[in-house]
Parts: C-alpha cells; sequence; structure tokens
C-alpha cells in the first residue's frame, strides 16, 4: 500500500534530523510554516499535518483542510485536538505517548526535592551569607507515602522511581488491570483512601471530560492536610482557584505545578505568593532528549504510513478510559 502524500506541512519545532529524515524521503512534499494557523497557500494541497502541542486543530483549521488525511502529533497530550471532528472528516490521527514519560517522570521527583529541601530559596540564602540554619528543617522522600492518580507510562515510572527512593507507593487507576498493579508492587486504592493516606499526590492523568477539575473542593476536603500535591499532566486537571483557597486554610501541605490552568501563569496568580509552592512553566516534556525522541517517532510514523498505511498509537486511544470519559473536554 502507498500513501505517498503530495503535501506534508509542518506547523511546529521538529529537529533537523527529524526534518533531514522527512526531506530524504519526500522531498519537495515537505513544508515548514512559522505559523500555528497556517496561511492558505501553506494549507492548499496539505494531506499530512506533523505538529506539537501548540497548534490547536479545531473544526474551523480541519475544515481549511479538506484533503487531509493523516495528523501526528509529537507529544503524549491530546487535548490540543478535536478528535471528534477528526473523526468526522474521516483524518487519521497519531501521537507520541512515550517519548516524555521519562522527562516527565524526572521532574515530578526535581520538583518534590526542590520543594523538601528548599532549593528554590538556597540561591537567596548563598548569596546573602544566611546559611542553612535560616531555612529550617528539610525532608526526605525515604519512608514516604506515595499516591499516585493515573498508573499509565509516567505514572508507572513514578511509582519504580519512587520505589527506588524507599517510598511506599499506592494508586488509584479504575482502567488499570490488577496485574499491572502487581507488576509494580504497587497497592490498588480508591481515590477517597489514596487522598487521605498519602503523604504525597502526584497526578498523572490526561485531561478528559472524566479528570477536568477533578482536584476540587471536594476531593480536597478529604485529601490528608499535611499532603503535598504535585500536578505534572494538565493544569484544568486541578481547580486551580479552590486549591489556591485549600493552601491559604492550611488544607494542603504544599503544591508542586509545571501546569497551569491558565498558560502562561499570569504574573497577579497567588501561587507566585504562597509558601511551600514549587513552580514550574510547563517543562515536563522540555529535554533536548524528549525533543528528539518525540520529533523521530512521528517521522517515523509518517514515514511507515506512507509505504504501508500502518497506523500505530492511534487517536482517539481505543481503551476503556476514553470511551468512558469520550475525551471531549469543555
Amino acid at each position: 500500500m502507498n500513501n505517498l502524500p503530495g503535501k506534508i506541512l509542518i506547523t511546529d519545532n521538529f529537529t533537523g534530523e527529524a526534518i533531514a529524515q522527512l526531506t530524504a524521503e519526500f522531498g519537495p512534499a515537505l513544508v515548514l510554516s512559522q505559523n500555528h494557523r497556517p496561511s492558505p497557500e501553506e494549507r492548499e494541497g496539505t494531506e499530512v499535518l506533523l505538529i506539537r502541542s501548540r497548534t490547536q486543530v479545531d473544526k474551523e483549521l480541519l475544515a481549511q483542510l479538506p484533503e487531509l488525511k493523516l495528523i501526528v502529533t509529537a507529544t503524549s497530550g491530546f487535548d490540543h485536538i478535536d478528535l471528534s471532528a477528526c473523526v468526522a472528516q474521516g483524518v487519521k490521527v497519531m501521537f507520541t505517548p512515550n517519548a516524555n514519560a521519562t522527562s516527565v517522570c524526572e521532574l515530578t521527583f526535581g520538583l518534590l526535592i526542590s520543594l523538601f529541601r528548599h532549593l528554590g530559596a538556597m540561591k537567596k540564602v548563598v548569596n546573602n551569607n544566611l546559611w542553612k540554619d535560616s531555612l529550617g528543617w528539610g525532608r526526605e522522600l525515604y519512608g514516604q507515602h506515595l499516591g499516585i492518580f493515573g498508573l499509565g507510562r509516567i505514572g508507572s515510572q513514578v511509582a519504580r522511581v519512587a520505589q527506588c527512593f524507599g517510598m511506599t507507593v499506592s494508586a488509584h487507576d479504575p482502567y488499570q488491570a490488577d496485574e499491572i498493579f502487581a507488576s509494580l508492587g504497587v497497592e490498588r486504592m480508591g481515590l477517597s483512601e489514596l487522598l487521605l493516606s498519602a503523604d504525597i499526590v502526584s497526578l498523572h492523568v490526561p485531561l478528559t471530560k472524566e479528570t477536568k477539575h477533578l482536584i476540587n473542593h471536594q476531593t480536597l476536603g478529604v485529601i490528608n492536610q499535611e499532603a503535598i500535591l504535585i500536578n505534572t499532566s494538565r493544569g484544568a486537571v486541578m481547580n486551580e482557584i479552590e486549591v489556591i483557597e485549600a493552601l491559604e486554610l492550611q488544607q494542603l501541605g504544599g503544591l508542586c505545578l509545571d501546569v497551569f490552568e491558565r498558560e502562561p501563569l499570569h504574573r497577579s496568580s497567588k501561587l507566585l505568593k504562597l509558601p511551600n509552592v514549587t513552580l514550574s512553566c510547563h517543562i515536563g516534556a522540555y529535554t533536548s532528549a524528549a525533543f528528539q525522541r518525540a520529533s523521530l517517532e512521528a517521522v517515523q510514523k509518517v514515514i511507515l504510513w506512507s509505504k504501508t498505511g500502518q497506523l500505530s498509537d492511534e487517536l482517539p486511544p481505543k481503551c476503556t478510559w476514553y470511551q468512558a470519559s469520550n475525551s471531549d473536554v469543555s
């Protein structure tokens, strides 16, 4: 089967190696755009679209791409794509779910260690010759109970690393089989039980109808009041206003966030001034290694599809959690 595309449009950054592979394979069919909303000239005749999360694929863009056959997003998330509209238009979609798991996992522990050991304030302390006594005692990961919500690719890797630190690990994931929990040595818990018992709660779920604002006034009323909450998944998994209120009322022990409901985070956000908060700017997948893996994986998917018609890591996901939530977030 040969699906040799007449035109491939790239609207985001990819590595030079990935672009070179595409050029060698498709030559003049490849078009690089500097715009996440490509111009009419760039859109004309496009059959394959290569993107990252900054390109929003909505009904409007799809309507402007009547010849589109395939979208490949070099990301593990896919809430930037209207999958229902893609299905309706007959456009196939693939993603790269394995490319950034290591980077996100490492950042999860980086944020937590930064909070536990006051690393955010450390340079100022050293510069002012105040030394360590001014910061108070740090905390160890060893012996802490980590509760993971979402035991998929990233959550599973977080569980393995946590065990290397000597942490006790439990998880909530209604869509993973008992065999997965057993193979990881992770205790299965209901969500309320996990929130109540864990010293640290780490979120590793996609943004869907089911998970939007999962962390809210109700769930925060259950959580261990000394618990640290980590979110390196999607900002809207938490109701940010209600999480801030919980911190202000000391109903939550601390917060580590890489993602926010509104990005970039507004300069007036209370999160910038609250104690026991560690923040980063949606850099979970922002490593050179993850960028390289995602770029090459996406390109290989296009090449394989063009030669064989084969689809891998197709969207919408053919799995129980997606079918249950329909992943249509409003």
